[in-house]
């Protein structure tokens, strides 16, 4: 008599298995995106060459170069902590889909029905909150304001290095908010963007 594969111990760990490659491919894939998100070659010229030129300077310039500086530090990191999110759980959101199928039509790993079921329930749901969460905090919104204002800050940066810089630096302290405002009111964007704009126009 054949003994049923859904008495087979091997049938019994075949799930088990399954869900450890699928939480190990997720885990490689959102290391992977990180760390491209991370090594990308954007702006590397200023930390090799702003911090150099800043030593010496006058304080008042030193000051503002100091600003520049570290507003794109922070920009250059925020980018790469939302790209690495917003990448990632669109990868993720996309495997779990996929898998949410896969697990219906494959009789090989899996033959209890009911277990088949649950397990495409809850990669299916697990998709969809990625992608509500993607959506709902605008990840890709934010990621690309940081990298447009880091891009900014990179430009001013070196603007700072070949200009005039005792006569100009109101100036470039002006940029720098300027870079900064802009970027808030797209994250932010919607009513109190234009509530900031409206007041800006009545200041003037």
């Amino acid at each position: 008599m054949k003994e049923s594969p859904i008495a087979s111990p091997g049938w019994k760990t075949a799930p088990r298995v399954f869900l450890v490659v699928l939480v190990v491919a997720g885990i490689i894939a959102i290391i992977y995106v990180t760390r491209v998100a991370v090594e990308a070659p954007r702006g590397k010229g200023i930390l090799t060459i702003l911090p150099n030129f800043l030593t010496g300077l006058p304080p008042e310039e030193n000051l503002i170069g100091q600003a520049i500086l570290q507003n794109w530090a922070e920009y250059r990191h925020n980018t790469v902590l939302w790209s690495a999110a917003y990448f990632s759980c669109l990868f993720l959101s996309a495997a779990f889909s996929a898998f949410a199928g896969l697990v219906l039509k494959l009789e090989f790993f899996i033959k209890n029905a009911d277990l088949k079921k649950d397990l495409s329930a809850v990669l299916a749901i697990s998709a969809t909150l990625l992608i509500t969460l993607v959506t709902v905090g605008d990840f890709q919104k934010k990621w690309r304001t940081n990298r447009l204002a880091a891009a900014q800050m990179e430009n001013l940066a070196y603007e700072f290095i070949t200009a005039d810089r005792k006569h100009a630096l109101t100036e470039f302290s002006q940029k720098i908010q300027q870079i900064n405002m802009l970027r808030n009111q797209e994250i932010v964007g919607g009513e109190l963007a234009d509530n900031t704009s409206a007041l800006k126009k009545k200041e003037k």
